[in-house]
């Protein structure tokens, strides 16, 4: 069995994105992958010590088995380079060396990259679309919001959204989703 830890910021990821791999593993007819629930750390904390402590502690509970560390971090209005560089920085050892994904700007972001995908969940509006770059404007929440009848909550919509999201059109839609595929399949495939 291979295991892929990962380190997110928000409550809303702790649940979504162990779907969302779940997901992609399983598009790739991949079933061996464990993906245990996600240490949180909040955004304020993550270009700390916290970050590196955090990595440690999810490389020593995946002790010697097969997989990876993956950390998510949302960019902001932070360059997504700079902090790939920075986290990097923080947890990378001479020994290990954790996938570090940025979601431009939100994770929000990859739901209005397949928003067509989610007409179907009861909150969200039967002729939501988003036409522009999905990871262009700060305020993928707000703009996801009015796109849904309910508003957005990321603890009640995030993990439903991941288990519905058409992955290919959003991927091709948001080039940091697009990554975060392309490292879960780096962790599963190439640390065994």
């Amino acid at each position: 069995m291979t295991t892929v830890r990962t380190i997110v910021e928000g409550y809303g990821e702790v649940d979504a994105l162990p779907v969302l791999l779940r997901r992609v593993a399983a598009r790739d007819g991949i079933f061996h992958v464990n993906f245990p629930k996600p240490h949180r750390v909040p955004k304020s904390q993550m270009l700390t010590d916290n970050i590196k402590r955090a990595s440690e502690l999810q490389r020593r509970q995946l002790g010697d088995e097969p997989g990876g560390v993956l950390i998510l971090v949302d960019a902001d209005d932070v360059d997504p380079d700079a902090l790939v560089a920075k986290v990097e920085g923080l947890t990378r050892t001479a020994d290990f060396d954790p996938f570090v994904v940025i979601a431009v700007k939100e994770f929000e972001a990859w739901f209005l990259a397949g928003i067509e995908s989610l007409r179907s969940h009861r909150d969200v509006l039967n002729d939501a679309s988003f036409a522009g770059d999905p990871e262009a404007p700060r305020g993928a929440k707000e703009a996801l919001a009015a796109m849904m009848s309910t508003g957005y909550t990321e603890t009640r919509h995030q993990a439903a959204f991941a288990s519905m999201l058409d992955l290919d059109t959003s991927a091709q839609r948001s080039p940091s989703l697009s990554r975060l595929i392309d490292v879960c399949r780096e962790c599963y495939s190439f640390r065994q």
